[in-house]
């Protein structure tokens, strides 16, 4: 009773930066209390000596942190990059490390500062839908206090960087969408460009291949935007001077993110990691297809070279590791060199194969090409030269991966149709790392893969349930990759059964604020980003931690309206 007090009271309307200083002090804490004595006292067997959990991603962050502040150290700070070994987090870390002293221990005050921060930006996002400062730290309560979250503050990992990125681009865009933003002066404009563009490139750095999903997102955004403001000018709720100034903002931002794309790719800042093709026209000449057949021919060459008979004999992963004893290159690294050598021939190995299929889809793109460049136009009507000619695009974006082709689409245009192949060839990659490496056992759909965009938009119902609704109750109880992943599906049974009843409220919030713009860019937003990485990575440990922040946006939406019916509901009770 105390806590519905507290909440119908306008008295205790807190300050948020009285929120902020709250939970950066308990993050901090906690941190601290997990990272330096819980876990290396009472779970020795699931840490190292620094209090990083055992195979995950931070010890790799850690050695790589070290190893640059050993060079930063010896030969000076023209060794430190931002971005070391393709790691945002590892060029962070590496700063600190050589400021104040190498252990993790010192991340603690900035991963708590970015949680809280975080927490505080997804309050402003609750407070769209409510008055009541109370009512939005409730709503937020599940992002801060989840222990899924601890893991990103006690640990060195990049989570918790993109999830800031991520509320902050939704934030700009809220703050742009709402039919109450101030026009008059600059800075009411100038302030959600600010946000989306510090939260585009704060998940750009962390997770690259948000340079291009997150225009997307802008593009939606944008006509979403531009469709409600014109449908409000024809109602007369708006004049046309705040109309044409959202028509500005609308160019301004399309603008601002391409210059910051190509400027973070061509620093190679933030740049996405996949193999690549160079575009082919089709008035390309002969001499320049043979060019291309024989670097394709030496690139071959290279891999095999490379990666010796392991490659050539495709002999199996037992097979590769007594190549390796024969060899003696286990006698001089660690486990960890010997799995990462592994990966690497793994690597070229799948590289090699792609090369191989690229060559045999290349010859018959040269035929086609000159067949169209040598004949009359209308043998544009031979359907099978002109398919081989379409589906090449999408051909190349998912060679990567091993027995997939992609089939073009002829009702979608082709620049999407080419986003989706990609889609398509990093799921297809995904599943075949993980089950090659041994590390399914948190995988599903895995005999789900994607050949046309009709596959992608068939399994969309499918997605949304993962998406919302994962881990399911069957695997709470199961037995992860190691103790402490083991440990967190319990946890997860906790987290999940909270999400379930939220979830319950979300098509009422949505019904009540229906005709706010800022909630259908949050929904749009968080919804389709919960799509593209369920179909993305068919790995439920992989996304419990990439769909966090989407997730959280759209379970404090939800909250927001619960705990705001509990207000009104007291209230009226109250009066009677």
């Amino acid at each position: 009773m105390n806590l519905i007090k507290k909440i119908i009271s306008n008295e205790n309307n807190f300050s948020l930066y009285t929120l902020f200083f709250i939970l950066f002090l308990y993050s901090t804490t906690i941190a601290f209390l997990l990272q330096v004595i819980i876990l290396p006292n009472y779970f020795p067997h699931w840490v190292n000596d620094l209090g990083l959990l055992n195979q995950t991603d931070s010890i790799l962050y850690h050695n790589l942190a070290t190893e640059l502040s050993s060079k930063i150290n010896y030969f000076g700070w023209t060794h430190w990059e931002l971005v070391s070994d393709r790691h945002f987090i590892v060029g962070l870390t590496a700063l600190f490390y050589t400021l104040i002293y190498p252990e993790p221990w010192v991340m603690i005050p900035l991963n708590s500062f970015v949680h809280a921060l975080s927490g505080v930006i997804l309050a402003r996002i609750a407070l769209f839908f409510t008055k009541n400062r109370c009512v939005a730290f409730l709503a937020i309560m599940p992002y801060i206090f989840y222990p899924s979250a601890l893991m990103w503050i006690s640990q060195l990992l990049k989570d918790g960087y993109f999830n800031l990125g991520a509320i902050l681009f939704c934030y700009g865009w809220m703050i742009f969408a709402t039919e109450n933003i101030s026009t008059k002066k600059l800075k009411y404009l100038i302030t959600p460009l600010i946000f989306i563009l510090l939260g585009y490139i704060l998940m750009a750095l962390v997770r690259p291949y948000t340079l291009y999903v997150m225009r997307m997102e802008s593009n939606i955004f944008i006509v979403l935007i531009l469709l409600f403001s014109m449908y409000m000018f024809f109602q007369k709720s708006i004049n046309f001077h705040k109309f044409f100034k959202k028509i500005i903002f609308c160019i301004a931002c399309f603008f601002a993110l391409k210059v910051t794309m190509v400027t973070l790719t061509e620093h190679n800042i933030a740049k996405y990691d996949q193999i690549e093709y160079s575009d082919l026209e089709l008035n390309v000449t002969e001499e320049e297809l043979d060019q291309l057949i024989t670097s394709l021919e030496i690139r071959i060459a290279e891999l095999k070279t490379v990666c010796c008979d392991m490659i050539i004999c495709k002999k199996d992963q037992l097979g590769v590791n007594q190549c390796l004893a024969e060899s003696d290159v286990a006698q001089s690294i660690d486990n960890s060199k010997l799995l990462e050598l592994q990966d690497s021939i793994s690597l070229y190995k799948s590289q090699l194969i792609a090369h191989q299929k690229y060559r045999h889809h290349f010859k018959k793109y040269i035929t086609a090409a000159e067949k169209q460049k040598t004949e009359d136009f209308e043998h544009n009507n031979n359907h099978e030269e002109m398919s081989t000619l379409k589906n090449f695009r999408g051909f190349k974006n998912s060679i990567y991966t091993d027995g997939f082709f992609w089939k073009s689409t002829n009702w979608i245009p082709e620049a999407f149709d080419t986003k989706l192949s990609a889609l398509a060839g990093v799921r297809k990659q995904q599943i075949e790392r993980h089950l090659k490496d041994g590390r399914g056992r948190s995988m599903i759909d895995t005999d789900i893969t994607f050949n046309n965009a009709i596959d992608i938009l068939m399994y969309t119902p499918r997605a949304s349930q993962i998406a919302f609704l994962s881990p399911f109750p069957d695997i709470w109880f199961g037995e992860g990759s190691t103790k402490s992943t083991s440990v967190m599906r319990k946890i997860s049974m906790f987290e999940m059964i909270y999400i379930y009843i939220a979830l319950v409220f979300l098509p009422l919030a949505l019904w009540r604020w229906k005709i706010k713009p800022e909630l259908w860019v949050a929904f749009i937003y968080s919804y389709t980003m919960l799509l593209f990485l369920t179909m993305s990575f068919p790995n439920i440990g992989t996304l419990y931690r990439y769909r966090y922040a989407f997730l959280m946006i759209t379970i404090t939406i939800a909250l927001t309206y619960f705990f705001n019916f509990i207000e009104k509901y007291y209230k009226n009770n109250i009066k009677e």
